[in-house]
């Protein structure tokens, strides 16, 4: 439950958003949306469903699932978290044999050539 919460303020700060606009898509007052984002109710899955799609995100976003866990085989506590987002770079980028033979050759300076350009 406390992932929903925090999902749901991250969302409507991520997108610069008063706890009254997101009470809007969904139909309720900002009471309820403060309530939402501080545990004290729960918010429905029909309105969660309604954010998503007017926010472009999936449910499983507010539930914690968008995160995919990796560790090295030696040592599981350094584990990495990646986001949908990240997750989708690396598949593109994949694609791209030479840049990623580059990248994971010598990221830093991948990385530093990149900022250049920026």
């Amino acid at each position: 439950m406390e992932i929903v919460c925090q999902r749901l303020k991250k969302l409507r700060e991520e997108n610069n958003l008063t706890q009254e606009e997101i009470g809007k898509v969904i139909g309720v007052k900002k009471g309820a949306v403060s309530y939402y984002e501080n545990g004290i109710n729960r918010i429905s899955v029909e309105d969660l469903a309604k954010l998503a799609d007017e926010y472009n995100k999936s449910m499983d976003y507010f539930v914690g699932h968008d995160c995919y866990g990796i560790s090295e085989e030696h040592n599981l506590y350094n584990k990495i978290n990646l986001c949908n987002e990240e997750v989708r770079f690396l598949r593109t980028i994949r694609k791209e044999h030479k840049l990623y033979s580059e990248l994971l050759e010598n990221p830093e300076n991948l990385v530093n050539r990149m900022k250049i350009k920026l």
